[in-house]
């Protein structure tokens, strides 16, 4: 089940920013391949590959929508420069009541160009790297004769030690702000990339406790219940991924969220050995892919697990009709193959 965690916190700079076409095109070339490796199945010869080709594939998909959004590096640093002028001039980052009005506008529009700014230099940096990449390996890696390939190993990282501040010290200053939901987001999953997870965890509460509301509390919720998921603390998690499949989803963003959500919830159970209400969650995202509310992404993954869940309660016929099922729509699934096997061997000697 690892590449649906791979593909979850996939793109979010895309979601944040309004990345650009090239994006969207690089991300549907991603998730093409990380569909194409889900009906392969794990267990297949040629899984590892199609991971490795996912993997390099949102990896380009990820430099094109950071890529996207941004201008020239002068005029980013132009404008970073002129915001932080007038932060500075208003005193915008202080506790002192009668600071300017604007002072909100004034950090949020610091922090973004920032966080722009951040996005070009790695980008910048990326490009360079992958550069060298390609030219040492033309040079068969010879790190002796081309000590400068010693590097190779280590790819950059993004950094935004800059704009982080700027955004905690907005939601700080202006909790209240017009745009503090989007703050805590944007913070939140900066936190996240820099292993403070726990940071990431603290600002998503806070988010969905003031702003239930808000378009981005169901991403919060989703980011929550997989802090708990990861940690293996499923009663948790459930409770979160709950939030969401309560939630309508009217745009594809929405479906997208509460399908984890849902196939998560229903994986929870399972890990808690509740397996008749693992079945029949797993069936609420089956029915509900069916039915449109959620994407069918994992479809044939929901089926197999269910199965696996019948298996468990050593309800043969039931879960050899899912693994029927799951086998219906993806022939060469090798995970179902494997499955549907011991289950029929189960079955049998059940029977002597």
């Amino acid at each position: 089940m690892n590449l649906k965690a791979i593909f979850l916190g996939t793109l979010v700079l895309a979601v944040t920013t309004n990345a650009a076409s090239n994006c969207d095109s690089e991300t549907s070339k991603a998730k093409s391949l990380f569909e194409k490796c889900t009906k392969i199945g794990k267990a297949a010869a040629g899984y590892a590959d199609c991971a490795a080709n996912y993997k390099a594939q949102k990896a380009k998909a990820e430099q094109a929508c950071r890529a996207g959004n941004i201008s020239s590096g002068g005029d980013l640093e132009t404008a970073v420069k002129e915001w932080e002028y007038h932060s500075n001039v208003r005193n915008c980052r202080s506790n002192n009541k009668w600071k300017d009005p604007n002072c909100a506008t004034i950090l949020q529009q610091w922090g973004q160009e920032l966080f722009k700014l951040e996005e070009y230099y790695f980008t910048e940096e990326q490009t360079k790297y992958e550069e060298l990449v390609q030219w040492c390996a033309d040079r068969d890696n010879n790190v002796k004769k081309f000590p400068q390939c010693s590097i190779t190993s280590t790819p950059p990282k993004i950094n935004h030690d800059g704009s982080l501040p700027i955004f905690l010290d907005y939601v700080k200053y202006f909790p209240d702000g017009s745009t503090a939901p989007s703050m805590l987001f944007q913070a939140s999953f900066i936190l996240e990339n820099k292993g403070e997870l726990r940071q990431a965890l603290d600002l998503r509460k806070t988010l969905v406790s003031k702003y239930p509301n808000h378009t981005l509390a169901s991403g919060a919720w989703l980011r929550i219940g997989e802090y708990y998921y990861n940690n293996e603390k499923w009663v948790d998690a459930i409770k979160a991924y709950e939030k969401i499949t309560n939630m309508p989803t009217n745009n594809p963003r929405e479906k997208k969220e509460a399908a984890y959500a849902q196939y998560h919830l229903a994986e929870s159970y399972y890990n808690l050995e509740d397996y008749e209400r693992a079945a029949q969650e797993f069936w609420a995202y089956i029915d509900g892919a069916d039915k449109g509310k959620y994407i069918k992404d994992m479809r044939v993954e929901a089926l197999i697990y269910r199965g696996l869940a019948y298996y468990k309660k050593a309800s043969y016929d039931e879960a050899i009709k899912d693994l029927e099922a799951a086998l219906k729509i993806n022939p060469n699934n090798t995970d179902a193959k494997q499955l549907l096997e011991e289950v029929r061997q189960a079955k049998s000697e059940a029977k002597k």
